[in-house]
């Protein structure tokens, strides 16, 4: 009986994989055009989809901020939680939002993952203009370092003594 339902409908497996299919043709879609990319311009994309979303919930923010200030800057406790209430409301609209955002951003960011993994394992290494974050990095672990305004991320280091 249970082959039959399995047969009739599939494991869970099954639909779990039917349902990732058009995302996996997006990301391969995606990733073929990152190939071609320098490194530094591989790392942009990332610098792209985080502007991207920074300015699709810039709105939602701002009147959260706006009420965040409004309800601290009075003293009437009734204005206060009216305002924190309608700060609630905003932010279950910057989550939703927020949802939307990554799911529609989701295949071009798992592209930018696997193409810098692709090239992690053939190059064992990449080698990009140095930013602060890279700097402050190389000063406390081996697998980043800078040599002169380039950083040079490893694929390999130690933790623990072990590679």
């Amino acid at each position: 009986m249970f082959q039959f339902i399995t047969r009739l409908f599939g494991t869970q497996s099954d639909r779990d994989i039917k349902q990732l299919k058009p995302y996996v043709k997006k990301i391969n879609h995606f990733s073929a055009q990152l190939a071609s990319l320098s490194d530094d311009a591989l790392r942009a994309e990332t610098d792209k989809l985080r502007a991207y979303i920074a300015k699709e919930v810039a709105g939602v923010e701002k009147n959260i901020e706006g009420l965040r200030v409004q309800a601290l800057g009075t003293q009437d406790i009734k204005a206060q939680f009216d305002l924190f209430k309608e700060m609630e409301r905003y932010k279950k609209i910057h989550n939703k939002k927020i949802e939307k955002v990554l799911l529609e951003l989701l295949p071009r960011a798992f592209a930018v993952v696997k193409e810098t993994a692709r090239r992690f394992k053939e190059h064992g290494e990449l080698v990009v203009m140095a930013r602060d974050v890279d700097r402050a990095l190389a000063e406390r672990y081996d697998h980043v370092s800078v040599e002169g305004d380039k950083a040079v991320w490893a694929n390999r280091w130690e933790v623990g003594g072990n590679a």
